[in-house]
């Protein structure tokens, strides 16, 4: 599975507010970046962030990977 078109998904936990997101199929593969919006509640926030594809016909999921741990400006 490395296909430009590849869906990407997004989970972030902010431990501080036990509280999760989901971005799902927010960006292709291709796109090489990402800009997600948090609420403003996450302000100032360490999160962390996890990241995994999934194929255009959705018959295949990459292994999530663990991208770290980041703070929302």
């Amino acid at each position: 599975m490395n296909n430009p078109d590849d869906k990407a998904t997004f989970v972030i936990y902010n431990e501080q507010k036990k509280k999760y997101l989901t971005f799902p199929e927010i960006a292709v593969r291709a796109d090489k970046q990402v800009i997600l919006q948090f609420p403003a509640s996450f302000s100032g926030s360490r999160i962390h962030c996890w990241m995994q594809y999934v194929s255009v016909k959705g018959d295949q999921v990459s292994s999530t990977v663990y991208v770290g741990e980041i703070e929302v400006l």
